[in-house]
């Protein structure tokens, strides 16, 4: 396993000798890092409505740069196609957001609602909507729960109806 190296810390010390002169003593000690020790970037409710103030199709690969490569992806429920585990971001728009997007005519756009932070986790209830191609709007109302590794999310589970997806599936997928 690797090391990182951080910058040497000194530590000054101002001792008196025998004669009462102040002598300077430096320390400088050097501090190896395991690389599997996780840095802490401090979320909060501000940070994360600011990450996703611009939830769209337009704006998804950008949304997508927001997952880790190898995030572990959890759409909840049994009703829908979606439900499962996926642990890459390109099978999360391969098989989650593009059969999605491919039933709308228009560009979806999104909405956080209400943020919730504690700790490594934020929880973000969010409402979407977009025209279906067989013209109706379909609305969404999900929650995420994500867990961050520094700035990025290392998991999501993802609860939506799951009855108003498999509707827009039925009546959009394949025209």
């Amino acid at each position: 396993m690797g090391h990182h190296a951080w910058p040497p810390v000194r530590l000054t010390f101002l001792l008196k000798d025998k004669a009462k002169q102040i002598r300077r003593l430096d320390f400088y000690l050097h501090f190896p890092i395991e690389t599997k020790v996780r840095l802490h970037t401090m979320l909060t409710t501000e940070r994360i409505s600011e990450q996703f103030s611009n939830i769209s199709s337009d704006n998804l690969p950008n949304l997508l740069k927001e997952f880790k490569d190898d995030i572990n992806y959890t759409v909840t429920g049994t009703a829908s196609p979606f439900s499962g585990t996926y642990t890459s971001q390109g099978e999360v728009l391969e098989k989650v957001y593009k059969p999605i997007l491919a039933c709308f005519s228009e560009g979806m756009t999104g909405k956080v609602r209400n943020v919730f932070v504690s700790g490594d986790y934020a929880i973000l209830e969010i409402t979407a909507e977009a025209k279906q191609k067989n013209g109706e709007l379909f609305r969404q109302e999900m929650c995420w729960v994500c867990r961050y590794e520094g700035d990025k999310i290392a998991e999501l589970r993802y609860y939506a109806d799951t009855a108003a997806t498999e509707k827009l599936l039925k009546e959009n997928a394949g025209k």
